[in-house]
């Protein structure tokens, strides 16, 4: 499980990226896209074991 969370981390993390970028060039398809994809990953985490607290600190430290 623990990988699983892990891998579940860094696409999180990825597609939290394109949005951001997506926002900044005001590409609001993907923006919605990745917003949607954003809620399935977090959705299966949360399945997993990555509970709520998890994901969004992904954001804040990305692996080195």
């Amino acid at each position: 499980m623990d990988i699983l969370r892990q891998r579940l981390d860094v696409v999180y993390s990825s597609v939290h990226n394109i949005k951001g970028n997506a926002m900044m060039l005001k590409l609001t398809y993907f923006q919605n896209v990745c917003q949607e994809f954003e809620s399935k990953i977090f959705r299966c985490a949360t399945r997993v074991g990555a509970g709520r607290r998890r994901l969004p600190a992904v954001v804040i430290h990305s692996p080195s």
